[in-house]
């Protein structure tokens, strides 16, 4: 009976794909609206009987946009969105869970309240109405305050461990897991380049001559990942430079969030790879530099000052692929003939003895993805569904001794292939990690392929049986990224469950739901007060609160 519901939800996609089907988008709305409203360990309630397992015990903490506005000024992209963390408690009773939400006391978010106005800092994608070039000088001056992207604990051996909340700019912040709130931040200086940040020709500029350097962001990625069976980070930073070349560092960075590089190159200024992710093995980590890249000479030469005009895309030339062997630090260039940008990591692993990489990717054509989920373009039906997911589920094989690389689109069956093809998000049973793997869970917009506001949750399978491949979706009903959690004593990869905050858009507030992870039914959910803008990516920390 779990798995024909499921194949139900899949065959109502499949035929929602043979016509055009008005779209009923209720509450969609909603997932880019403000909510500045902050709760504290609120107390939520179960609907269906039987609660859910004891052994789901520990916290998920969510990151994204909480409010898209300040005074007379609105932002136009939500990646510019103020930072709002969430949290979800289980104490492992099997019937208790505690919901928290607050706003991230950032230097962008305080002095925005402070002024009633939209701070002078970096943005994504500037504000309505637009500002002049002066207004947006200053915000070059200030750099970028605003971390609404991810979060990732600094230590899995701690029982007590602070979390970082993160963006793709090398600007971390702190934070403490029970009551959300931020305690410190870190630009976290290689040794080398921390003379050049205390440089006497600054210090002169500064505080003599009282002319403000503008400040310029280091690159790095949201997704850092703890090195195999270590209590470390494997992650990058990119300081940039404005003129030549910039340098690329390989770093692993510990609870102590002293950084320690493993290796470095250079980079053209005018063509820093973008990267959002990247692939860790038990020995490498891979680095894919795409053709899709930071101009940010240009960006300084437009004088438009925002993140989303430095971004360029050569839709004709190859990905390079930097493999650095973390053990010596070694680093292997492998050329490609494949261009696109990847935006997330499924998984990746070794195979041959170590000679091969396998990575498991959400491979895109450019960069409209990225940029099309501005606000405007949300809040319209039409416009938003004319908004393309390209995406392609994509492996990549790196052949270390002959230095080749080559793909393979990952497919499913043919009945909901062209729905899964363009699944993203995605997150795996994280006791795979690094090693060859079978599953992994993500989400889906735009599911029936014409509507923009039709989001689903997939479950995929890469071990060669694409029939085993699942859908969740209900109506006007919007789910985030997932997050999978074993059962302690599991006898599959897929023995969990899989948790995530959904919106009801009928009822106008988002839900905890705990689906099976194995055949994605739902077990139970629970209500909160409010609902909660998108969130783009968390975690579950396991027994700890």
């Amino acid at each position: 009976m779990k798995i024909l519901k499921s194949l139900c939800v899949v065959f109502s996609l499949v035929f929602m794909t043979t016509g055009e089907v008005p779209e009923d988008s209720t509450g969609f709305k909603l997932l880019f609206t403000s909510i500045e409203k902050e709760v504290e360990d609120v107390p939520l309630k179960f609907e269906l009987p039987g609660g859910i397992p004891k052994w789901v015990r520990g916290t998920l903490v969510k990151n994204g946009p909480g409010k898209f506005e300040m005074g007379d000024k609105k932002v136009v992209h939500t990646f510019d969105g103020f930072a709002k963390l969430s949290s979800w408690k289980f104490p492992g009773d099997g019937e208790s869970v505690f919901f928290s939400t607050k706003m991230q006391q950032t230097n962008y978010y305080k002095d925005s309240v402070a002024t009633n106005t939209i701070a002078p800092y970096v943005l994504f994608a500037g504000t309505i109405p637009e500002e002049n070039t002066m207004e947006k000088m200053q915000r070059m001056m200030n750099g970028m305050n605003n971390n609404p992207v991810n979060v990732y604990e600094t230590s899995k051996t701690n029982p007590d461990p602070e979390l970082v909340a993160l963006n793709d700019m090398w600007k971390l912040y702190t934070f403490n897991m029970t009551k959300l709130e931020l305690k410190k931040t870190y630009t976290p200086f290689l040794p080398k380049h921390i003379e050049d940040q205390d440089s006497s020709m600054k210090d002169f500029l500064e505080n003599i001559m009282g002319i403000k350097m503008p400040e310029v962001p280091g690159l790095s990625s949201a997704h850092p990942l703890f090195e195999y069976k270590k209590d470390n980070w494997v992650t990058y930073y990119v300081k940039i430079e404005l003129d030549g070349q910039s340098e690329f560092s390989v770093i692993r960075l510990g609870e102590d969030m002293v950084p320690k590089e493993v290796t470095s190159w250079k980079v053209d200024s005018n063509a820093i790879p973008y990267m959002h992710s990247f692939a860790v093995t038990e020995n490498y980590a891979a680095f894919f530099a795409t053709p899709c890249f930071f101009d940010f000479p240009n960006l300084m030469a437009e004088g438009t000052f925002d993140m989303k005009s430095a971004m360029r895309c050569d839709p004709n030339d190859p990905m390079v692929v930097h493999v650095v062997d973390l053990r010596t630090g070694k680093m292997t260039k492998l050329e490609t003939k494949y261009p696109g940008l990847i935006i997330h990591f499924v998984n990746s692993y070794e195979t041959d003895n170590g000679t091969k990489i396998v990575a498991d990717c959400t491979h895109f054509p450019g960069f409209e993805q990225l940029t099309g989920i501005n606000i405007p373009t949300m809040m319209n039906v039409e416009k938003r569904n004319k908004v393309e997911t390209p995406n392609r589920l994509t492996r990549f094989t790196l052949d270390l001794t002959t230095l080749t690389v080559t793909t393979e689109h990952l497919h499913s069956m043919p009945s909901i292939d062209s729905v899964m093809t363009h699944i993203d998000f995605p997150v795996i049973n994280e006791n795979h990690r690094s090693l060859n793997y079978c599953n992994f869970w993500g989400t889906i917009s735009k599911a029936d392929n014409i509507h923009y506001g039709k989001w689903a949750i997939g479950k995929k399978n890469v071990c060669g049986n694409p029939n085993a491949d699942l859908i969740w979706h209900k109506p006007n009903h919007y789910p985030m990224e997932p997050w999978f959690i074993p059962r302690p004593d599991a006898t599959s990869e897929d023995d969990g469950v899989v948790i995530t905050s959904i919106l009801d858009g009928e009822k106008g507030k988002n839900y905890l739901a705990v689906l099976n992870g194995t055949t994605l039914e739902m077990m139970n959910y629970a209500y909160m007060p409010i609902h909660l803008p998108m969130d783009f990516h968390g975690r579950f920390i396991a027994n700890k609160f």
